[in-house]
């Protein structure tokens, strides 16, 4: 029972993380999703195209195939980010 209390503290670091990036990635994503449907029901062939492109990696590769490409895989092409960028970026 002694462990559960001690780790309590960190959990509640955990659980208010996990809510600000759930905030930060909902104030983002609602606009950004917008602009990618307009953007796909866009006339402009190209524009259509690369929306299209756009949702088709978006949905077909997973999360943690993206994060692990921005956070270890950016850096060899000079592009470093750290952890809390890179997961807001992924997300």
């Amino acid at each position: 029972m002694d462990i559960v209390v001690m780790l309590i503290p960190s959990m509640m670091r955990g659980v208010a993380t996990t809510l600000r990036y759930a905030i930060i990635v909902w104030a983002v994503s609602i606009p950004l999703s917008f602009v990618v449907a307009f953007a796909r029901m866009n006339k402009f062939a190209p524009l259509k195209l690369l929306a299209k492109y756009y949702i088709n990696l978006m949905r077909g590769t997973p999360l943690l195939l993206q994060l692990m490409f921005i956070y270890f895989g950016l850096p060899y092409i000079g592009i470093a980010f750290n952890r809390e960028t890179a997961a807001l970026i992924a997300f």
